[in-house]
């Protein structure tokens, strides 16, 4: 929240106009009604039909998280649904998601105190739109292998996977 804020206070330092939704709970979220910034709107938790109609209408997915070890190797599910509309995405901290992002080319990574860097590329992708539809046709392009129904699918095949493994396990100690 507090990267966010920051975010946001930097993009009205430069002049920016534009409308940021955060959307989520947690012990945090005082953070966001202290701010006092008329255009960081704080939705709180939505349910999956709400979030959907909000993040479809999204230009640029933002996941902010902590600098720890789980953040770090992890791909947060918001991403996955950026990827999901076709929209660029900006993540932190630099992560197993953020070599995603890079892999696929469909937004980019930085470190949680890059604030001047991620205003930058919001600022790039405003601005630039051959460089917009760049990330954008990418998102689209790979979309379907982040979908609800294909990590469904992938985590079907892998406990088959580790089944056969502990059946030959069984099989070969008997």
């Amino acid at each position: 929240p507090e990267l966010l804020v920051e975010v946001v206070r930097e993009l009205n330092n430069r002049g920016e106009t534009f409308h940021c939704i955060a959307i989520g709970s947690g012990s945090k979220e005082q953070v966001f009604k202290k701010a006092g910034l008329n255009n960081l709107e704080f939705k709180g938790r939505l349910n999956n039909e709400e979030l959907a109609k909000i993040i479809q209408k999204a230009h640029v997915g933002l996941s902010f998280r902590t600098d720890d070890e789980i953040s770090a190797r992890s791909i947060p599910v918001r991403v996955s649904e950026y990827i999901g509309v076709g929209i660029p995405t900006v993540l932190t901290p630099k992560s197993e998601g953020g070599e995603l992002l890079d892999t696929y080319q469909v937004g980019k990574a930085f470190d949680n105190d890059e604030v001047s860097a991620i205003c930058d590329f919001i600022q790039q992708l405003k601005y630039n739109h051959d460089l917009y539809q760049f990330y954008k046709n990418n998102a689209i392009r790979i979309r379907s292998n982040f979908s609800r129904e294909a990590g469904a699918e992938l985590f079907v095949r892998k406990m088959k996977q580790c089944l056969k493994v502990e059946e030959t396990v069984k099989h070969t100690s008997l």
